[in-house]
């Protein structure tokens, strides 16, 4: 399950450039079914799993330029380790919440858990370098240094809309929401000796 979620998050993440036009004609639309009719989990799953492999397939095509076979291959790397990806990341956000959680204590705050949680924090991130070193020497083996350098981007751009949905789900629930102007726009700071 874990690794179908790493390939829905990264097709969802590189097929964002996608036109609706193009997502539709490569697998990104699909028959809405009508409401009240209950469709299988499994069968869903699956063709969620395919659009989106598709997409993938697309977005990787035209930014690394690469020929069917290495997008084969790596779709098949991203499937072995999406879960261990998956689940670092996970446990990073957690330790970052935990640690912010207990700091904001501040007089209060439990100095052995801190520690800990900061321990927790170097080793999560010594297995994050150990994952990518073992990615990029699979990766070399059919990638270019350029491709796996756009690849490398890729996943970085990933890793901030995991981000920034997570921020906004927690705004969401707190009920907090950052100010903007009228039409959507973030809040601009007034010129000098303009009305307010």
């Amino acid at each position: 399950m874990r690794s179908l979620m790493w390939t829905v998050l990264i097709a969802t993440a590189v097929g964002a450039s996608l036109p609706a036009d193009a997502q539709t004609r490569r697998g990104g639309g699909g028959e809405v079914p009508p409401p009240g009719v209950r469709t299988d989990p499994s069968q869903d799953r699956a063709a969620l799993e395919a659009r989106f492999r598709e997409r993938f397939r697309s977005v990787v095509r035209e930014r690394l330029n690469a020929t069917d076979d290495q997008i084969n291959k790596l779709l098949a790397v991203e499937q072995r380790l999406g879960a261990r990806k998956f689940d670092l990341i996970r446990r990073e956000r957690d330790v970052r919440l935990n640690l912010r959680k207990e700091m904001a204590k501040k007089a209060g705050a439990d100095e052995s858990l801190i520690a800990q949680l900061i321990d927790q924090s170097i080793q999560l991130q010594k297995q994050r370098v150990e994952l990518l070193e073992s990615e990029q020497r699979e990766l070399s083996a059919f990638l270019s240094p350029n491709q796996r350098a756009m690849h490398m981007g890729l996943q970085e751009q990933l890793r901030r809309q995991m981000e920034d949905a997570r921020e906004r789900r927690e705004a969401g629930n707190d009920g907090t929401r950052r100010p903007r102007r009228p039409g959507g726009n973030a809040p601009q700071a007034q010129r000098p000796g303009s009305p307010r």
